[in-house]
């Protein structure tokens, strides 16, 4: 391969490896679009099944916190008399009054579902003393087992109390502690959290004592005057002194006057429900509390509700697992919860939903985009193979026009020279007249060979042109005797020996054929015997065999030469092409001889082949039978 011919494949692969590299890099981003797209999809089915999930917890706490809300207060006493309900509720009771059993002590306090989730209803005086509607102390115990049975009932409820009461106490005792800690960063961030959750609990207005520093105190002075059980301390039966009063802000106060002529609070204000978490600790689960403040007669109370949050939170996500597959809920004690995802939280409760795990997209397969891809993949690859190809003919086309040039220039180069040399010599007289004679018979056969080449190369030529075909037959007798006399010439000017068999078989047989052709392609294969079947100094011996086979009229022209190599059987029969050992022999020669027969014999029907042979070289020419 030249140099300037590896320069052209090298400017054709470069190009093809950029188109190569282009288009990889649109597939892979378009793949990357698709998938993302894919990505998005889901992901916004994921968010709308998000809000779908949120939106049907809090409407499933919804009955719960609207049939709470309307609860009044004074049902948080186990009994109240009837007659001054919503007036002078925290008076002592006196004797005449007709009590009245609250619902939350009966057990009546919801036909609902959801009144399973609530644990224990109690309530904190403004001293800090706990007490339950639920936990009657005192005369209201006796009252309660005696006329209403509650005996097996009210004894589970006292160590809910309890355990409410003590988890109280210990939270007050840890924020107590980080309270007290040195000041600094940290300390800051604590009380800065302190004060939220006090705001989310109370919702009392600006100013006001934070929830959790009003726990700790309460906690304080508890621990210091608790000295009984909790159900001997009840403030609605015992004959202790009344509480002391917390003073209301003055523009939601209605001053009244009593008998000793003292002024007190007689409006009555009910807050809302609000969500909070107690938590002993980062090992410890929290509780959730629901807490309302109630003023009332100068004194403000807090009612709560202990949820039983294991039980509300598999509910919650029992109702969501056709949208969310592995969802959680994440209880939200402090600021960074809530900033960290918003979108996600219940407006009913401090939690925040976590749906689990983003599904992966699953396989696309075959999209138009996919499809589109692939067709333009297929139109480049047959693009550049088409190219290609037209490239590679292009190359070998020039290189058959510089070997065509160089072999006619060759061919033609030695009879032209003949030609003007005995031309020359018998215009000036220089040729002897005995000589004469043969001056002439050498120009008759230079002229032959001029007309042997051009007549090759046109035909040639004319191979793969548009012709009208000839159907006739012609018998193989009649054949053989007109090439005959022809190919036995060649072979004695060659000086060497011509043998030739006819099989009885192919005798009565008929070719489909223009003579011709048959005739010129039996010539050249004579012609190739004769020049390069030698063994050295010994005389060509060339054999011409006609037989027939499968249908076919075969005739073999072989010789006795050296052959042709195994590594270039496969080209010699390409235009202008001659083998390594004959390229350099002294015989002249196109290299059209063996290309022009093989292109006659396939436009008459037949095929020309090079057959094995033990000894020289062996070519088979077969045509149809006629």
């Amino acid at each position: 391969m030249t140099s300037r011919r590896w320069i052209t494949w090298g400017i054709f692969v470069i190009c093809a490896l950029l188109v190569f590299d282009g288009l990889g890099f649109v597939t892979w981003q378009v793949l990357r679009l698709e998938r993302r797209e894919a990505q998005s999809i889901i992901e916004s089915a994921r968010q709308e099944n998000e809000r779908l999930a949120l939106w049907r917890m809090d409407f499933f706490m919804a009955p719960l916190l609207a049939q709470e809300s309307a609860r009044p207060y004074f049902h948080y006493l186990p009994f109240y008399p009837a007659e001054r309900a919503y007036t002078r509720m925290w008076e002592q009771v006196q004797p005449g009054d007709v009590l009245v059993p609250s619902p939350l002590l009966t057990g009546s306090r919801s036909t609902s579902n959801t009144g399973q989730l609530i644990r224990l209803y109690f309530q904190i005086d403004a001293q800090g003393r706990f007490t339950s509607p639920q936990v009657p102390t005192g005369n209201m115990l006796d009252l309660a087992e005696g006329r209403f049975g509650l005996a097996g009932r009210i004894e589970p409820n006292e160590r809910l109390l309890e355990q409410v009461y003590r988890l109280h106490l210990e939270v007050a005792r840890e924020e107590q502690m980080r309270l007290s800690a040195p000041s600094g960063p940290t300390a800051q961030a604590a009380t800065d959290g302190l004060n939220l959750r006090a705001d989310q609990t109370t919702g009392t207005q600006a100013g006001a004592v934070s929830d959790d520093a009003e726990f700790a105190r309460r906690a304080k002075s508890i621990e210091q005057a608790a000295t009984s059980e909790m159900r001997d301390a009840d403030p609605v039966l015992t004959d202790a002194a009344p509480v002391a009063t917390l003073a209301m802000p003055e523009k939601t106060s209605r001053a009244r006057t009593v008998a000793d002529g003292s002024e007190a609070d007689a409006s009555i204000r009910v807050g809302n429900f609000r969500p909070h978490w107690l938590r002993r600790g980062e090992s410890h689960s929290p509780e959730l509390i629901f807490v309302r403040e109630v003023w009332a007669e100068g004194q403000v109370v807090r009612q709560c509700i202990w949820i039983d949050w294991p039980m509300l939170r598999t509910l919650l996500i029992t109702g969501v697992l056709d949208l969310l597959p592995e969802p959680k809920l994440v209880p939200i004690t402090g600021p960074e919860g809530v900033s960290t995802g918003l979108s996600r939280v219940m407006a009913s409760l401090p939690v925040m939903l976590d749906p689990g795990p983003m599904p992966e997209p699953g396989p696309l397969g075959l999209t138009w985009v996919r499809a589109t891809l692939g067709a333009t993949w297929l139109a480049i690859l047959a693009a550049v193979a088409a190219i290609g190809w037209v490239l590679r003919a292009s190359l070998r086309l020039s290189e058959r026009r510089g070997r065509f040039v160089s072999a006619v220039t060759h061919e033609l180069r030695t009879p032209l020279t003949t030609f003007c040399l005995y031309t020359e010599m018998l215009e000036a007289g220089m040729v002897d007249p005995a000589a004469r004679q043969s001056y002439l018979s050498t120009l008759r056969s230079e002229s032959k060979r001029l007309a042997g080449i051009v007549e090759n190369v046109l035909a040639y030529a004319r191979l793969g042109r548009a012709r009208p075909k000839t159907d006739g037959s012609l018998a193989v007798g009649t054949l053989i005797e007109q090439v005959r006399d022809a190919l036995e010439r060649r072979v004695e000017r060659a000086g060497g020996v011509f043998q030739f068999d006819l099989r009885s078989e192919a005798l009565r047989l008929s070719v489909r054929g223009e003579p011709e052709s048959i005739e010129r392609i039996l010539l050249n294969l004579v012609d190739n015997a004769c020049k390069y079947g030698r063994r050295g100094d010994e005389p060509p011996a060339v054999d011409l065999s006609v037989s027939a086979e499968h249908h076919r009229v075969v005739f073999r022209v072989c010789d006795q030469g050296p052959g042709i190599a195994p590594d270039e059987r496969g080209r010699i029969f390409g235009a202008f092409q001659r083998g390594v050992v004959h390229a350099s022999h002294a015989e002249s020669g196109l290299g059209l001889g063996l290309a022009l027969s093989r292109g006659l014999a396939e436009e008459m029907g037949g095929e020309l082949n090079l057959e094995p042979s033990e000894r020289g070289a062996c070519f088979a020419l077969r045509l149809r039978v006629g």
